[in-house]
């Protein structure tokens, strides 16, 4: 009704703008310096969620309804020797494998109720020059947020996979699963550790020996490291905690004594960063990742999520897979993110805005994934 009119006809260009900006700024892997030039505040804690993600799984868009169907199996196994007279051998350049699981499609929503819709009417009737800013900028803002909000649900869903090789997501406010299978090994992502191996039991726990274990497999089955592993900083507290942390850095000259009895061992963090890296000589860098979201749990009610669970570690390489987008039929086919402000109902009056987007987290070479639950 008012609103959907304003938004779609006064402020339509305003709007378009609004939505392009945000639209490029998701994009942008350089977010900090695109702020900045656009001369606003930057907020690390905010750009902090989006760093990996932009680095290591950046957002990609394709027309082609078919794309997110199949995962790439590629066969990279070296030639053969062949006599000087004979034929030269064929095999298979690769092939397509159908994932298991259906495509998630993502949106969110802002309804305008009939007191806002009364807020509306009553600023059309004044002059256009005494309608209230901070009544725009709520608009504004409500409709700029939509975009962002699809992403860090695509993100959601993205870490999930580099921790356990598999998306199951249930959504709180719509009962929807979203389920997503990869072709993922026992080794790739080992069962979670237990008992006294867990990081937090410091006497006994042997963090960086169940690390080197999974760089190696991982090197075993690939041919090189990955090159990050990411964890929450508390569980590097744990295994800088570790008595066999302790040992590994005093054997290695990092430390020159051991702590008298009574004295509780720990190795610093900035040494810490410095040890992993020489684990099975594979110079894996240690990233720490504490970004959190807001989940809405019942209507007005919000907890904290954590894209990587303070308890798991995961692994990251350099072209390792895609947050894509494929097409959307509110879209007309093509990929993006769809924002509309529409009419709902005429009575009572009812507006809203939205935003709609198809997605899959991409990961055509699913051997490159690896995790590991070890608190």
């Amino acid at each position: 009704m008012y609103i959907a009119d304003f938004l779609n006809t006064q402020m339509a260009a305003q709007v378009r703008l609004l939505l392009d900006d945000t639209y490029q700024f998701l994009l942008d892997p350089d977010k900090e310096s695109r702020l900045q030039r656009m001369g606003k505040k930057t907020n690390p804690m905010l750009l902090s969620q989006y760093k990996l993600m932009d680095e290591f799984i950046p957002l990609e868009f394709s027309d082609d309804p078919d794309v997110l169907t199949y995962l790439i199996k590629q066969n990279l196994a070296i030639a053969s020797v062949i006599s000087v007279d004979g034929e030269v051998v064929s095999t298979s350049a690769g092939s397509l494998i159908k994932l298991d699981g259906d495509f998630f499609k993502l949106a969110i929503a802002h309804n305008w109720d009939e007191k806002k819709q009364e807020q509306m009417l009553k600023f059309r009737r004044m002059l256009p020059g005494n309608i209230s800013q901070t009544f725009i900028d709520m608009l504004f803002g409500s409709v700029a947020d939509l975009q962002p909000r699809v992403i860090k649900l695509a993100n959601v869903l993205t870490w999930q996979v580099l921790q356990s090789g598999q998306v199951s997501y249930t959504d709180p406010r719509t009962g929807v699963t979203a389920k997503l299978t990869y072709n993922v090994t026992n080794d790739q992502f080992p069962s979670a550790l237990t008992g006294t191996s867990k990081w937090d039991q410091y006497t006994t726990a042997n963090g960086l020996q169940d690390i080197e274990d999974h760089l190696l497999n991982y090197y075993d089955r690939r041919g090189y490291y990955p090159d990050r592993i990411v964890m929450s900083n508390r569980l590097l507290i744990h295994l800088s905690r570790q008595e066999s942390t302790r040992n590994r850095a005093l054997a290695m000259g990092m430390l020159s004594n051991v702590p008298t009895a009574g004295v509780a061992s720990a190795v610093s963090l900035e040494m810490l960063m410095k040890v992993i890296p020489q684990l099975a000589m594979s110079q894996t860098q240690v990233e720490v990742y504490d970004a959190q979201y807001e989940l809405e749990t019942a209507p007005g009610q919000t907890v904290k999520g954590r894209y990587l669970n303070d308890d798991s570690y995961c692994f990251l390489t350099g072209n390792m897979g895609k947050r894509l987008f494929g097409p959307t039929i509110e879209n007309e086919g093509k990929s993006g993110l769809f924002v509309l402000t529409e009419q709902l109902l005429t009575s009572p009056p009812r507006d809203r805005s939205y935003c709609v987007g198809k997605m899959v987290p991409f990961f055509p070479q699913p051997e490159l994934l690896g995790g590991r639950k070890v608190a």
